[in-house]
């Protein structure tokens, strides 16, 4: 099993907790030894702990997406700076966050992104309740739908056209629509807005987390566009949704 490599500005073991697993190998690499790992180690995910030294941290997430561009990585950073979240997501960072932070919310991201790395894995499957989507699959989705969901959810941000998610099935667009539809009650590219939609929500009500990043994180280069599409979803502006789960105007 290759393990989770996280890179630490002082090579010492993380200060979180609730990362520990018997699933999961941990390796500690200092920031100075990034490059050697590239090179030598397999890892099935990155962990990026830059503390203030933003710098750096953003240089090694560029070079692991260089380098092994089908690696996750997770980014943290003790640093509040707007423009070092939407570069980290811009350099490919699939998780973001900012210290201090529940230790739960990072296990969670490391499960889900593990699971999307090991073969077999439908999110929402029994015995994975965190990763369920709100909006479920029924279990009987014939399997080559299934691959199709796990694609989609292995990647909400990305544009899952119509064409490579039917060549994905092996089924023409026609009959993959109707099947789709059929099983999961939503077109494809409705499922695929919903689900954004619906991680939007979960997003918004971090605190590391404002209105822009979460737009970008999940695909929307235009933020007028994800407000748009985000009051047509729940019938209120991120804004308003985050002032009704908690969240501080500062936060925006």
């Amino acid at each position: 099993m290759a393990p989770v490599v996280v890179f630490s500005q002082d090579g010492s073991p993380p200060d979180y907790d609730g990362l520990t697993s018997p699933k999961v190998r941990f390796a500690i690499v200092p920031f100075e030894e990034a490059a050697r790992s590239f090179r030598d180690s397999a890892m099935e995910l990155a962990i990026i702990d830059c503390g203030e030294d933003t710098g750096v941290g953003l240089r090694i997430l560029e070079e692991i997406k260089r380098r092994r561009c089908d690696v996750p990585v997770i980014f943290i950073t003790a640093a509040s700076s707007e423009d070092v979240v939407l570069l980290a997501f811009k350099l490919g960072a699939r998780e973001y966050f900012r210290k201090p932070f529940p230790p739960d919310e990072l296990a969670a991201a490391v499960t889900k992104l593990l699971a999307f790395t090991r073969p077999g894995h439908l999110p929402g499957s029994p015995g994975e309740t965190e990763l369920q989507p709100l909006l479920r699959c029924p279990a009987s989705l014939p399997e080559r739908l299934q691959g199709v969901v796990t694609h989609i959810e292995q990647d909400l941000a990305a544009t899952h056209r119509l064409e490579e998610l039917a060549s994905r099935a092996c089924m023409s667009k026609y009959h993959f629509c109707r099947l789709f539809k059929r099983h999961v009650g939503l077109s494809p590219k409705q499922y695929c807005l919903c689900r954004r939609m619906e991680e939007a929500c979960k997003l918004l009500c971090r605190p590391d987390h404002s209105i822009t990043t979460t737009a970008l994180r999940l695909g929307f280069n235009d933020t007028t566009e994800f407000i748009r599409q985000f009051k047509k979803f729940t019938g209120l502006t991120p804004s308003a949704y985050r002032k009704t789960h908690g969240q501080s105007p500062s936060a925006r």
